[in-house]
């Protein structure tokens, strides 16, 4: 089993060598991780998001632009067709693949699509009085058609048409900022807000606050979700959502939920270092990354186990450094 985690000092590459133990033996020293930095050939240190390709390839947002690792060497994704061969866009919010094509999702350049076939970068940014797209700056963006992605920018969300190119403002959609969407099995899409969680009609596009009170009598108001994911093997009835140092497990077939605080698990969380990314695993564990730790939360018969995999000290044994903000499982 092999994973990417993104850190915000170096990205990593993790290999787990021990998988058979039973959950009070579990710790950092029973996995191996092989770390890789700017020495080991990635463009920059700062991994903003990973992505695998049908090809098997895996794409690397950074803060100097994008790298393709073939599971041997890193290739820097220069535009030879600009003066000097220089990187064609910098900071990388988020990245996907829709039948060949990467689309790259930039913190101030926009949007960049690359054709693998023709090896051609082309570039969408803000301008005046164009068809264009809202701003330069891509919070998350998800596929929802064949030919369409949902664009979430700093100043408001587009439907862009990929085969003729069109960017489409959806006007009610302009006070949300959804820092990820879902499509699940179910093909409902979800966008985890600022504000909340979000359940979209699709004819109109529009989403419709889910209302957490009434379906679980949650009292708190939950804000700032960074993410939702589906559990697999459930069909769509089991959804994680994560807010700040919190996670919630909600059946949303029969509106029983659970939740789980990382303040428990974490004692050395600092007042500011939040859940980032979650991320099942193919034996069904959720991966927890926050700013200061990365954890494992495990299905044991009756309830879950949380298993610390932070490295404290910094020891060769395990990675450099403890804020993950992207995790994905090598296919």
């Amino acid at each position: 089993m092999k994973f990417l985690i993104r850190l915000t000092t170096l990205f990593v590459f993790c290999i787990f060598a021990v998988s058979q133990l039973s959950l009070a033996q579990e710790n950092l020293s029973d996995y191996e991780f092989t770390n890789y930095s700017v020495q080991d050939g990635i463009i920059d240190n700062g991994v903003q998001s990973i992505y695998q390709d049908n090809e098997g390839y895996l794409w690397i947002g950074t803060g100097r632009g994008v790298d393709r690792y073939d599971g041997k060497r890193f290739l820097h994704m220069i535009d030879k067709e600009q003066a000097e061969g220089k990187l064609p866009f910098y900071k990388i919010r988020c990245i996907t693949e829709t039948n060949g094509i990467i689309w790259i999702g930039t913190t101030g350049d926009g949007l960049v699509k690359y054709d693998k076939k023709k090896k051609k970068f082309t570039y969408f940014s803000f301008e005046p009085q164009k068809n264009s797209i809202s701003s330069n700056f891509i919070w998350s963006f998800q596929k929802i058609a064949e030919n369409e992605l949902l664009i979430c920018t700093s100043k408001g969300e587009n439907r862009f048409n990929i085969e003729n190119e069109y960017f489409d403002i959806v006007p009610h959609l302009s006070k949300y900022v959804f820092n990820s969407f879902l499509l699940d099995s179910q093909k409902r899409l979800w966008g985890a807000s600022s504000s909340g969680l979000y359940l979209f009609s699709r004819h109109p596009l529009a989403p419709t606050e889910y209302n957490l009170k009434k379906y679980f009598n949650i009292s708190e108001k939950i804000l700032n979700i960074c993410q939702i994911v589906e559990e697999p093997n459930t069909g769509g009835k089991v959804l994680w959502m994560a807010s700040r140092k919190h996670l919630y497990r909600l059946n949303i077939i029969n509106h029983s939920s659970q939740s789980f605080s990382i303040d428990r698990f974490e004692k050395s969380l600092h007042p500011h270092q939040y859940i980032r990314v979650l991320q099942f695993d193919s034996d069904g564990n959720l991966w927890v990354g926050t700013e200061g730790s990365l954890g494992i939360l495990k299905k044991a018969e009756k309830d879950f186990r949380y298993i610390s995999l932070a490295n404290k000290n910094k020891s060769s044994e395990g990675f450099i450094g403890n804020s993950i903000l992207s995790i994905i499982q090598d296919k």
